[in-house]
């Protein structure tokens, strides 16, 4: 009997001190702040990205535009975040996806554009992506996300500062899912959908 396997090593970017945003130049900051996105700040493989800043205000205009939202919550450096991207890429174009009235969103903790962007071509996201905005949620990255939580959801529930992490919503912004650090996919998402619409 014959045995193989395929193992997939991957160099990871390096982890920055803080979200990046204070090594970010002058120039960066000011257009970020003045205009609260990058539009077609970097091209990668000729692929131009559009970047918005993630805050509470953008999540109530981004849920309402589907019957469902699912927010992934990701960092460069990490690979398990790079797996999540990757396997869940499938959601784009998925007729289930579509059923459901479901969008996919994908949001980083840092401002590491360059690697940022490079992650979200190779997992084939859409040329758009999100970074936890940073002076609503600080530049500590470790603590973005449970501050992230207690603002869109009163700290009602109890959020780890890790990565990677995913939560999915209806229209009305109520939180239907939420998982953190693990492989969390399209038909975990699912699931739980049906379950939210069986007890309305």
């Amino acid at each position: 009997m014959i045995i193989s396997s395929c193992i997939r090593i991957q160099k990871m970017p390096k982890r920055l001190i803080d979200d990046g945003s204070s090594s970010m130049t002058e120039i960066d900051k000011s257009f970020l702040h003045d205009f609260n996105t990058y539009n077609n700040y970097n091209k990668f493989d000729g692929v131009n990205y559009h970047f918005e800043q993630f805050s509470s205000s953008n999540f109530k205009t981004l849920s309402k535009k589907s019957k469902y939202s699912w927010y992934i919550m990701f960092a460069p450096w990490c690979p398990h975040s790079s797996a999540i991207l990757n396997f869940n890429s499938r959601t784009l174009n998925s007729d289930l996806s579509d059923k459901y009235s479901l969008k996919t969103y994908a949001i980083s903790m840092t401002y590491d554009i360059k690697n940022v962007q490079k992650m979200l071509m190779e997992a084939k996201y859409p040329n758009n992506g999100y970074i936890l905005d940073s002076r609503e949620l600080g530049t500590k990255e470790n603590q973005k996300t449970s501050k992230l939580a207690t603002i869109l959801f009163n700290n009602q529930y109890e959020w780890s500062n890790g990565t990677p992490q995913s939560f999915v919503v209806d229209s009305n912004m109520n939180l239907i899912l939420f998982k953190r650090g693990d492989m969390t996919n399209l038909d975990t998402v699912l699931k739980y959908i049906r379950i939210y619409e069986a007890k309305k």
